[in-house]
Order: structure tokens, then C-alpha cells, then sequence
């Protein structure tokens, strides 16, 4: 089990009995908390909510207690509605607080995640690199998350996860590339065994978060080829591009 932490909130698995319920009962409960936390907490700087996307399985969770606690293999049940960590960062000689909601995954808890997304300032939308269909996932995900937040869309990442698992890779780097930059997003392949590129992916996320609140805009350009059937990506410039850290 994961350590006790004022900073770690995990909803836990519900009883046999009533699952929905129950889960819907653990998520306004943890809103409810989440509220109080964040009013209770003396950290002076700037607070910023984000919200964690994508399907089950996919290493959501264990990225985020890998950056928070150092841990890798953290024995994890899947997510039950949402997970409540807060990340203090410095950037720039600058204090941040990231206040990040992981979400839960599976089909069956989904129709609670848009309490989620609401007044997000920035998504981090992960899909596993071996499995095809998380990727493919992405674009309801992202649907889902532009619903939601209408005009006021929040910032966003898309993140590749296990790229440690090279081998069983089913999704082309390229390919994370061109989605990425349909949904005007920064692109990471990482893994959890590299923890400085989960650490260097928090720290630009703060920058951009700072950016648009200071009004700035930056978008990113690229030239794609197609050749076999097979995106290659020939160059990409200024903000919003791409890490393979």
C-alpha cells in the first residue's frame, strides 16, 4: 500500500455491494476534500489544477507517484474515480503548485471524470505506447475534455508512456507527433524509469500554464511527409513540440 500522505488522496475500491454508487459517493466526497485541502494549505504561490487523462492500464497513476514519492512499481489498484496529489515545483526561481486529479480509466467510472476536467488549466492525456487502442482513445478523450470546457480549453499534453518497452511498441513516435499537434499539445514518449523526462514534462507544463495567463501565444509548426504509410516528422519549431526525453 502506498504511504499515508496529506498530499496523497486515493479513493479505494469499493465494497461488493452497489459499486456506482458507492464510486460516485467516493468522488464528491474527494471534491468536497480537495476544497478543504486546498484551503488549509499554506503553499504562497501560484495554484494550478490539472487534470490526468486517458484508459485504464496505461501507467497514469504510477508516472504521477513516480515524480511525487520516487517510487517505480507502485502496487496499484486501478483508479477509483480520481486520485488527488499536489506537486510543488520550482521553475524559473519561481514557486508553482500543480494540483493534479488522476483519473480513473475504465469504462464503467467515466461518466464521473467531466467533474474533473471543470476549470482545469491544463490535461496531461497519456496513452501506452504498446497498446494501439489507448492511442486511438486519445481523440475521445480529447472530444470529451473540449465538451466540457468549451471555449476555455485548458492546456494540454500528450504524453506516450512505457517507452521503456521499445520491443512492443504498436504506436509510431511520428504518429504521437501529428496527433499531437491536431490538438495544439506538447508530445512526450517517457517512462517511469526515467524520471528527470517526467520531471522536465511537469516543469514546461508550468511555463506554458504561466504563459497563458500572462496572455501569451505560441503554436507549433511542422512539416510531415508520408512514406509507406509511415508519418515521419522533418521539422518542428517553437513552443508546443516535442520532447523524447
Amino acid at each position: 500500500m502506498p504511504p499515508e500522505s496529506s498530499f496523497h488522496r486515493q479513493i479505494l475500491s469499493p465494497p461488493r455491494h452497489d459499486k456506482s454508487q458507492y464510486a460516485v459517493t467516493k468522488c464528491r466526497e474527494a471534491l468536497r476534500d480537495h476544497e478543504d485541502d486546498v484551503s488549509a494549505q499554506s503553499f504562497r504561490g501560484e495554484k494550478h489544477k490539472v487534470v490526468v487523462l486517458g484508459d485504464s492500464g496505461v501507467g497514469k497513476t504510477s508516472l504521477i507517484y513516480r515524480h511525487k514519492f520516487g517510487e517505480i512499481n507502485v502496487p496499484f489498484n486501478a483508479t477509483i474515480g480520481a486520485s488527488f496529489v499536489t506537486c510543488d515545483m520550482d521553475v524559473k526561481g519561481e514557486q508553482s503548485q500543480l494540483q493534479i486529479w488522476d483519473t480513473a480509466g475504465q469504462e464503467r467510472f467515466r461518466s464521473m471524470v467531466p467533474m474533473y476536467m471543470r476549470n482545469a488549466e491544463a490535461a496531461i492525456l497519456i496513452y501506452d505506447i504498446t497498446n494501439r487502442a489507448s492511442f486511438d482513445d486519445i481523440d475521445r478523450w480529447y472530444l470529451e475534455l473540449s465538451r466540457i470546457c468549451g471555449p476555455t480549453e485548458p492546456i494540454m499534453v500528450l504524453v506516450g508512456n512505457k517507452a521503456d518497452l521499445e520491443g512492443r511498441r504498436e504506436v509510431l513516435y511520428g504518429h504521437g507527433v501529428t496527433k499531437a499537434l491536431k490538438m495544439g499539445a506538447r508530445f512526450y514518449e517517457v517512462s517511469m524509469y526515467h524520471p528527470n523526462a517526467i520531471e522536465q514534462l511537469l516543469n514546461d507544463l508550468v511555463v506554458d500554464i504561466r504563459g497563458a495567463d500572462d496572455g501569451e501565444c505560441s503554436r507549433a509548426e511542422t512539416l510531415v511527409l508520408e512514406d509507406d504509410d509511415e508519418m515521419k516528422v522533418i521539422e518542428q519549431r517553437k513552443l508546443f513540440g516535442c520532447c523524447n526525453l
